[in-house]
């Protein structure tokens, strides 16, 4: 694909635009009969538009964030944060039956991984560990740390492999052990492993197209070389040239200024002093950026590398994934009928490679370093343009295992990454993993588990809370729905961030909280703003001015990247908005300290009074229904109850905070707006029949649109009903009856049924149908997750009587509802604290606070670890004896005393 000129370029780096385009306006219906028998499903149809996610396990410290397939590849690797930007060229397929192929169809050239060179008898062999004919097992080595551990299984050579990673907690460094066991009866004698990367380092980012660093591939990547003296390789990119910023820069990529490296390579030879002078001080030849030093754990004279010129067909990739998206219409022939035509003219025209090579006039020639792997690495020290690289390790023998040691550091200069991999070579890597098991078992054990004593219902709590710590930028505290690029889900929505906060308050993380509402504040869009052509939809008409085509204040963007920059192009989601403005009031119930929850509350008011306000006016006059916006990622504008059961729930609790400082003709306006929205909500979505909210559903293909999602959180966090209406709680059975269907495997999959899981923990608490709850919370915990790594994707499909996870895995929002549906289940009391510590409004459902103690910071009833639960046992044992000497008192009283 020709990124550099032609009118075709122009279109084709808007080829993942169209995708995501598509992705949210679909009209979703069901999936081909043919393909739904196989593995196609409209659930799980983000992966058939944007590729399948080959993740399956993950690692990072807040900033440098790792994604591993099954086989233990590299597939994501993000720097400086889980958000942006991915430094690894790697493109699955969106074909339906990418899952069954090699590698989810990306090239096999692309990622991370290593190779084998053996000894059979008196020939010198290579091979590859991941591929074809291997059996693989992927877990972590604590189930309270992000320490990947692949085992590889290769019968032919007799042998077993074990790949074990991890991310140092304080540096940005990944270290990749490889310990390689011989069966008793193996023939072979390993003779060095080879460490193959194609990186692809960028800086590239474009606002509300969270597509660019992993779909521009042929445009990305720089340079590498190698210096001898350090023996590391440097893969990097400066900041100042080649980066795609903008829509101007996405129809007319810039193309990169190599500097004294593009010099070097006009000439057919390359110096080793030349090389060598560039590698040893990057610096002062080139700006900051991203630099990636790659090494074995101990130096040496000699190093075998390979850095060369990288032939991998991204152009035959990207194609396909348009070849794709046109079928889609056939694939789906319930859905509304789409115009793709104009997908036909964005086709390949040159090699990405071979266009810079003609640019720039380089006469230097070094080999593939995939394809020179397996006749031994040729040594070439740089290269330019599209680059992969190889560098051979020795082998240590300890008792018949062979291991070594690899790693990648990073830094924005080449001293920092440099640095980093100096300090990491220091320590074994032995080392490096129990600094890493202790470091994150520090952080987890403090935390709030359910009160079980069912071991794989708190492991996968853990899992779920260390994989929210791994999403969660060290620097601004904000939250990515998955360190996944296909689908691009590293951005933080403030929709399932409401979520995110709930559960990290339940857990016990009240700073980190706070710190991410003070920063949603900071991302609050303070002035209406207009529509930029080409990816922005029209605005919605403004209820008080229709002629106002502008997305109005007070409200929050789709998502976000970690550092504010907007994410998505769906510009008004009004519950996003909603669910957020609800968490203020929230959060506050957690703040224990009352002068701190007051300082929080004045903080935060000037946000909740600007989204309060935009929610108050935004109302249909004929109805009383919420005007239409952008609800649950659907570009169309809608008034359903997706929106207005979150608006309910945010205008109660703006009540609540204006009350609490003051602002009592606020707290009026709110409180009278909520009362409407509650009376036009029980006249115009209730249905008639059953007197239940009425969903509405598929009003979209995002698999957010689930069953029962929309009146579930109505009813909580919503509290729109009283959970003890025999209305309210038939509704909640009746859904939670659709989602166990799904769960028991009588469906296609489902997505987000969780949602329905989490209100029904707590609406029927103490009902008989509580044990429901239980039994959907046993196939959540017990039959849902991956194996191993029990990890969710966004959605789950049903094929041959096993759960397949699919879609953005691991998908923090999922499996964070699992996590708050198992502590609403069994330490309901942490929840809704607010309700007990902000003053009461007029439309408040009825919640008894002397069930819902003190927070008491991370020390409550902690049951689980003998902490205040101690306590109350104490408590209640005095109590007892307290009774027992009044009935002795009052039994007994009348011989002693005469009574």
């Amino acid at each position: 694909m020709n990124l550099f000129k032609t009118p075709q370029g122009k279109g084709e780096v808007l080829l993942l635009g169209f995708a995501v385009w598509i992705v949210t306006c679909f009209s979703g219906g069901t999936a081909s009969s043919a393909l739904a028998q196989e593995d196609w499903s409209s659930l799980d149809i983000n992966e058939h538009l944007m590729g399948a996610t080959n993740v399956h396990a993950i690692a990072g410290n807040g900033g440098l964030s790792v994604g591993f397939s099954a086989q233990g590849e590299l597939t994501v690797l993000t720097y400086p944060s889980p958000s942006y930007t991915d430094q690894l060229a790697y493109v699955t397929s969106n074909h339906p039956d990418a899952r069954k192929q090699p590698y989810f169809g990306a090239k096999e050239s692309m990622g991370a991984f290593f190779g084998l060179r053996y000894r059979s008898g008196s020939a010198e062999n290579f091979t590859w560990l991941r591929g074809e004919g291997r059996t693989s097992t992927v877990g972590y080595a604590a189930e309270d740390a992000p320490v990947p551990v692949t085992m590889l299984r290769h019968e032919t050579l007799g042998i077993t492999v074990t790949l074990t990673d991890l991310v140092l907690p304080e540096a940005d460094v990944l270290a990749r052990n490889v310990s390689i066991a011989l069966d008793a009866d193996s023939s072979i004698e390993p003779i060095a492993l080879v460490a193959y990367a194609n990186l692809s380092p960028t800086l590239s980012r474009v606002p509300k197209l969270p597509i660019v660093d992993w779909a521009l591939e042929p445009h990305h990547d720089y340079a590498a070389v190698y210096d001898a003296e350090r023996d590391a390789i440097l893969h990097f990119k400066p900041g100042d040239t080649g980066l795609v910023e903008s829509l101007i820069d996405l129809f007319s990529p810039p193309a990169n200024d190599y500097g004294p490296i593009g010099d070097l390579l006009k000439s057919a030879t390359v110096e080793a002093a030349a090389v060598e002078a560039i590698a040893s001080d990057p610096d002062s030849r080139y700006s900051e950026g991203v630099y990636v030093a790659m090494g074995a754990a101990e130096t040496r004279v000699g190093r075998n590398v390979q850095i060369g010129f990288d032939t991998t067909d991204f152009c035959a990739s990207i194609d396909e994934l348009g070849d794709n998206i046109l079928l889609i219409p056939e694939r789906f022939p319930e859905a509304d009928p789409m115009d793709l035509s104009a997908l036909d003219m964005l086709r390949c025209t040159k090699h990405a490679l071979d266009s810079i090579l003609e640019r720039e006039g380089w006469m230097y020639s070094a080999e593939d370093a995939y394809t020179d792997a397996a006749d031994g690495l040729s040594g070439s020290r740089i290269a330019a343009g599209q680059v992969n690289t190889a560098m051979e390790l020795p082998l240590e023998n300890s008792g018949g295992s062979f291991s070594s040691t690899f790693y990648f550091a990073f830094g924005a200069k080449g001293k920092d990454a440099y640095k980093a991999l100096d300090e990491a070579r220091s320590l074994g890597f032995e080392k490096h993993l129990e600094n890493t098991l202790s470091h994150w078992k520090a952080r987890i054990d403090p935390l709030r588990l359910p009160d079980s004593d069912d071991s794989e219902l708190l492991a996968f709590c853990k899992r779920t809370l260390v994989n929210l710590l791994v999403g969660t930028d060290r620097n601004t505290g904000a939250i990515v729905a998955s360190l996944s690029r296909q689908p691009a889900y590293g951005e933080d929505w403030p929709r399932d961030g409401a979520f995110f906060n709930a559960a990290l308050d339940a857990a016990g993380l009240h700073d980190l909280v706070t710190q991410r509402l003070l920063k949603y504040a900071q991302w609050q869009r303070k002035e209406p703003s207009a529509a930029e052509p080409i990816i922005d939809p029209a605005p919605p008409p403004d209820p008080d001015d229709p002629s106002t085509l502008m997305y109005p204040a007070g409200a929050w963007e789709m998502n976000y990247f970690a550092d504010g920059m907007t994410g998505g192009f769906i510009r008004f989601e009004i519950d996003n908005t909603a669910f957020l403005l609800w968490n203020y009031a929230y959060h506050a119930g957690y703040i224990e300290d009352e002068s701190a929850r007051e300082q929080y509350l004045n903080d935060v008011w000037p946000t909740v009074k600007d989204a309060a306000d935009l929610l108050t006016r935004w109302r249909d006059a004929s109805t009383g229904l919420p005007a239409p916006a952008n609800e649950n990622d659907n570009p169309a504008y809608t008034a359903t109850l997706f929106g207005a059961g979150p608006i309910f729930a945010a205008l109660n609790g703006a009540t609540k905070i204006s009350r609490q400082l003051g602002h009592e003709d606020d707290a009026i306006k709110y409180e009278n707006r909520a009362s409407e929205l509650r009376q036009a909500i029980q006249t115009h979505l209730i249905d008639e029949d059953t007197g239940f909210l009425l969903e509405r559903r598929n009003i979209s293909g995002h698999p957010g649109s689930n069953l029962h999602a929309a009146s579930s959180t109505a009813i909580w966090p919503g509290r729109l009903l009283d959970f003890a209406d025999a209305n309210t709680r038939l509704q909640m059975e009746t859904n939670l009856d659709d989602v166990l269907e799904a769960l028991r495997g009588e469906t296609d999959g489902g997505s987000y049924l969780n949602k329905v899981t989490l209100t029904a923990a707590l609406a029927l608490a103490g009902t008989d149908s509580f044990t429901e709850v239980e039994e959907a919370l046993g196939y959540l915990v017990h039959e849902l997750p991956t194996a191993g790594t029990l990890h969710y994707g966004e959605v789950f499909l049903v094929r041959d009587g096993t759960y397949d996870q699919r879609v953005a895995n691991p998908h923090l929002w999922a499996a964070s509802l699992t996590y708050l549906t198992a502590m609403a289940a069994t330490r309901p009391e942490l929840f809704d604290r607010h309700l007990c510590v902000l003053p009461e409004t007029a439309v408040d459902t009825p919640f008894d606070c002397s069930e819902n103690p003190s927070v008491g910071g991370d020390e409550d009833s902690d049951r689980k670890k003998g902490k205040n639960g101690c306590r109350n046992v104490v408590a209640q044992g005095l109590f007892f004896f307290f009774l027992v000497g009044v009935f002795l008192i009052v039994r007994f009283g009348r011989r002693f005393y005469g009574v």
